[in-house]
């Protein structure tokens, strides 16, 4: 079987008390036994699979327990927080505008993809996913995971955090 990037919606979570190799990377070993929920964890996924491009569209996140908290944006633009669940079929969201915190509902269909093989500890996908270390995937539709999350992905997901983590469990 060839597997492409195009068929392929994985992303490693970004645990805090994560290794990340020399090239800012995140590795897990864990894997979910639940395949519809994604493992507790930071996500970083794009309209384009690479980070930064300006024009393309970011999802950063991090789930818990099957609540997620996050924020949309483009590079070099503003982002507005959003909290909200993540299930096996969407990720059902409340937006912030950030100008007028006006709370938008929006929705976010998953990709229902089958696990992956995978042999060892890695995977190499046509050099455009560096690793992926488990047969979980998250997939959202329009768009890719991306496996490095930056600073600026951080600083931006800190600030929803300090912002809206009271109204995850509401």
């Amino acid at each position: 079987m060839v597997t492409t990037s195009s068929t392929i919606a994985a992303a490693a979570p970004q645990a805090p008390d994560q290794a990340i190799d020399a090239t800012g990377r995140a590795y897990s070993k864990a894997t979910s036994p639940n395949a519809s929920m994604p493992d507790d964890g930071i996500y970083l996924y794009g309209e384009s699979s690479q980070p930064g491009q300006i024009g393309k569209e970011y999802l950063v996140f991090e789930a818990n327990q099957g609540n997620v908290l996050g924020a949309v944006y483009m590079p070099h633009s503003e982002y507005s927080c959003f909290y909200g669940t993540l299930d096996s079929k969407q990720m059902n969201l409340t937006v912030i505008d950030p100008y007028n915190q006006t709370a938008l509902s929006h929705t976010i269909s998953r990709q229902q993809r089958s696990p992956i093989a995978v042999v060892g500890e890695r995977l190499s996908l046509d050099h455009r996913y560096s690793a992926i270390t488990y047969p979980y995937k998250v997939g959202l539709e329009g768009y890719q995971p991306i496996s490095y999350i930056s600073d600026s992905d951080q600083e931006i997901l800190r600030v929803c955090r300090d912002n809206y983590q009271g109204r995850v469990t509401e």
